[in-house]
């Protein structure tokens, strides 16, 4: 059975922000509504192409008392609609955004990885915790073809963005300027990836692997997912089984909101 998270990080993402005071989590990217099922796919491509929707993070965040006076509007558009829309006629969302959010996931539990807990001194700046490129331990993942677009977008809209990556126990963050930083000292650099797809397809991309010592903690996972079991048809009357995830819930960590807070303190601060 092939194994296919579909969109449960940027759902359990959005979920840990509901019962938040300060903050909202909004679908932006069309990854964040991309189908789970292949027979699906060619519509959500011909809907993005006809939006014009290049490559944009998953989510946006923005302040509740930002949000409320803008909500209608939302509402009109659809939330699952917004990924489709062109930025253009995102704008009022957008000047209310105070950072927005690139989402990864991993299937793994990240404590049992054979080596967590056991990195050793970076020797270009001793203060980081580095380990070998063999072995396995969480890693932020950043996709060498999103680099470019995602600081075009960030510069752009000069709006920060952010990269989440969850894992089947807890998550972690790094800002996209602290990742560039880490790329341009070469404390990370370029390995290969293979991506599987529900059809069976796979790919194989450039990656930026950041260890969860250079990171921080975006949070635990209290709830894990439950996993069924599908079944697709393709179009050559293929069966096509894959896992689907739903549920689940992400406790947000001290070091995610103390972030996120000075965003808010520096979007509220008054004049003098």
């Amino acid at each position: 059975m092939r194994w296919s998270p579909g969109r449960w990080s940027e759902e359990t993402i959005i979920r840990a922000f509901e019962g938040d005071a300060n903050w909202i989590a909004i679908p932006f990217g069309p990854s964040s509504v991309a189908p789970e099922e292949p027979h699906e796919l060619e519509r959500y491509f011909q809907r993005l192409e006809a939006a014009g929707a290049g490559k944009r993070p998953d989510l946006l965040l923005l302040a509740r008392k930002d949000y409320e006076p803008v909500q209608e509007r939302v509402k009109r558009i659809g939330i699952s609609e917004i990924p489709f829309t062109s930025e253009h006629d995102l704008h009022f969302l957008l000047e209310k955004a105070l950072c927005a959010v690139e989402v990864e996931n991993s299937l793994w539990v990240s404590k049992a990885m054979p080596h967590y807990g056991k990195g050793r001194p970076c020797k270009a700046d001793p203060r980081l915790t580095v380990f070998l490129r063999s072995h396995k331990v969480p890693t932020v993942i950043i996709k060498d073809e999103d680099v470019k677009p995602l600081r075009n977008w960030q510069r752009r809209w000069r709006i920060p963005i952010y990269v989440f990556h969850v894992f089947y126990d807890q998550g972690f963050f790094i800002s996209l300027k602290r990742a560039m930083a880490l790329l341009h000292k070469k404390i990370v650099t370029v390995t290969s990836q293979t991506f599987f797809a529900p059809s069976g397809a796979t790919t194989t991309k450039g990656i930026y692997k950041i260890w969860y010592t250079l990171c921080s903690p975006l949070g635990e996972i209290t709830e894990v997912p439950a996993l069924s079991s599908k079944v697709v048809q393709d179009k050559n009357g293929h069966i096509l089984p894959y896992v689907h995830f739903s549920g689940g819930r992400l406790e947000l960590s001290q070091e995610v909101k103390h972030e996120l807070n000075g965003l808010l303190e520096k979007r509220f601060r008054m004049p003098g």
